[in-house]
């Protein structure tokens, strides 16, 4: 007996390649399913993989062209921005965090109509140094070989009367650059703790509790009370001549803790602390910025 002819079935139960490897769908049709074999995991190596020379230099290299190098006048901008910053705090209700174009350096302050009064600054401030023995003038070939000479930095600014905005006065401060320091050379710490407006707002807040008496300080001069720590020279100041020889034979040897050094604010602290300490004061020892001697309280 003949078997019966192979019937074609619909297009709808033809299956496509990939529902032939669906076990569900050859359940269907009466076939066996295939067994698919577990798959290994797949092992990674322990080896730690190093980086070559080539792709080494390569981020280094990425990493030096990333770097920013501060040239003179961006330095110049940074001493400006902190004398701003120091010298807005007395009177911090009128702090202004714009740019004030009464902030100069010294070319643009020797371009203003009123260059006058900027030179009697220049000279007052000099003068001011040379009566404070803050340095000593020596000739270039009387320092070590291969001593670096730090440029010297103007600083400028217009003092306005807040309700006129009338220049009542002009200030002036003559910087060392500190940018051009070395660190392991000429400083090494430079961190100064800072008395905190919360702590001065409760100074002030129970002086008028219990009826104290207060009273701000202002050091003229401040840092520069302070003897240097490392030995730094300094070129002669912009508009600034020598009496004899040439400007380019004689720099300026420091003796005092000028202005714009990385460690300055650390100096002038040691050197505050170290004299309230011998005049019988106590630090304070959960705020190092606290000295206390009696009924006496100081804060720097």
């Amino acid at each position: 007996m003949s078997e019966p002819p192979a019937q074609i079935p619909p297009d709808s139960e033809i299956l496509s390649p990939v529902e032939e490897e669906d076990p569900q769908v050859l359940q269907q049709t009466g076939e066996e399913a295939p067994i698919i074999p577990p798959q290994q995991p797949v092992r990674q190596s322990t080896q730690q993989r190093r980086m070559t020379a080539r792709a080494m230099e390569s981020i280094q290299q990425q990493d030096l062209d990333k770097a920013i190098i501060f040239s003179a006048e961006y330095y110049d901008q940074q001493l400006i921005a902190e004398e701003e910053i120091d010298r807005h705090m007395e009177d911090s209700i009128a702090f202004s965090a714009s740019n004030n174009p009464d902030t100069l350096y010294y070319h643009q302050a020797m371009r203003q109509p009123d260059r006058d009064s900027f030179i009697q600054v220049i000279i007052k401030e000099v003068n001011r140094h040379i009566e404070g023995q803050h340095w000593e003038m020596v000739r270039k070939e009387e320092i070590p070989k291969g001593a670096k000479v730090l440029d010297a930095v103007w600083a400028f600014k217009k003092k306005q009367d807040i309700k006129t905005q009338q220049v009542y006065k002009h200030k002036e401060r003559l910087d060392v650059h500190g940018g051009q320091q070395q660190y392991g050379i000429n400083y090494f710490d430079t961190y100064a703790t800072v008395v905190t407006w919360p702590l001065v707002w409760m100074a002030l807040i129970l002086s008028l509790l219990h009826g104290w008496y207060t009273r701000q300080i202002d050091f003229v001069m401040a840092y520069p009370h302070a003897d240097i720590k490392h030995d730094l020279n300094m070129k002669l100041p912009t508009g600034i001549e020598a009496n004899c020889g040439s400007d380019g034979e004689y720099i300026l040897k420091l003796r005092k803790n000028i202005y714009g050094q990385k460690q300055a604010r650390q100096v002038w602290y040691t050197h505050l602390k170290d004299g309230l300490l011998s005049s019988g004061f106590i630090m304070l020892e959960v705020d190092k910025c606290v000295f206390y001697r009696g009924r006496m309280m100081f804060l720097c």
